[in-house]
C-alpha cells in the first residue's frame, strides 16, 4: 500500500518539490518527526530506527530536497550582526 502513494507522487512533474508535510501525511507521521529524521537533528535519537528507515526511503524515492530558504537559522548561526554597504 505504501508503494502506491509513492508511485502516484513520482508521476508528478519532476520540477514540483516534495514537502515534508506531504511525506508525513502519507506515512501517517508528523512533519516534525519527518523533518528530524531527514535532517538527522538532535531529536532524531528518539525516533525508532524502523521509522527513520521508512522516512529516509520515502525521501530518497521521491527525490526530496530541503528548501534552503525555508530553513530557520540555528542559535549558533544567528549572530545578529549584519552590514549593508552600497558602493
Amino acid at each position: 500500500m505504501e508503494d502506491c502513494w509513492i508511485t502516484k507522487l513520482q508521476k508528478k512533474k519532476t520540477s514540483e518539490k516534495v514537502a515534508v508535510k506531504t511525506i508525513a501525511k502519507h506515512l501517517a507521521s508528523t512533519a516534525g518527526t519527518v523533518s528530524a529524521a531527514l535532517n538527522n537533528s538532535g531529536d532524531s535519537p528518539s525516533i525508532p530506527e524502523h521509522t527513520k528507515k521508512r522516512i529516509l526511503e520515502a525521501g530518497r524515492e521521491l527525490n526530496y530536497r530541503p528548501n534552503f530558504f525555508s530553513r530557520a537559522p540555528s542559535e549558533a548561526e544567528d549572530t545578529g550582526d549584519a552590514s549593508i554597504s552600497c558602493d
